[in-house]
């Protein structure tokens, strides 16, 4: 008999593995998420910088993390991989195609032993 209880079982996602052209298809949507995080978080950070109350500071500081947690979340559930504050992987299945916020299209590489500093240009 199984004592599993199936209700405490978490089940993670895998991240997806993406072609070249399936990543740049989703690309878009990434870079949209990504714009709406950016757009709520740095006025919140200016804000939480010129607050002298710790209060507010506190409560501006909740807000901008689950802001980010939700970034995290959504590119989670589209199969990549969030390695950084604005920072996506789409993994290729030998390394990852590499994205960063402001970045127009998706056009750098680096192996999985390796991070943002070893990315280089996809040819």
């Amino acid at each position: 008999m199984n004592n599993t209880n199936e209700s405490n079982v978490i089940y993670l996602k895998k991240p997806k593995r993406f072609s070249l052209n399936e990543a740049k298809r989703i690309l878009p949507e990434v870079r949209q998420m990504t714009d709406q995080a950016v757009e709520f978080v740095e006025p919140m950070v200016e804000r939480i910088q010129e607050s002298s109350n710790p209060e507010e500071q506190y409560e501006l500081s909740l807000e901008v993390q689950q802001a980010i947690d939700d970034w995290t979340e959504k590119i989670q559930r589209l199969g990549a991989v969030p390695k950084g504050l604005w920072l996506v992987d789409f993994d290729s299945g030998s390394g990852y195609f590499c994205w960063q916020y402001n970045e127009g299209d998706l056009g750098f590489f680096h192996a999985y032993n390796e991070g943002f500093s070893n990315r280089v240009p996809i040819q």
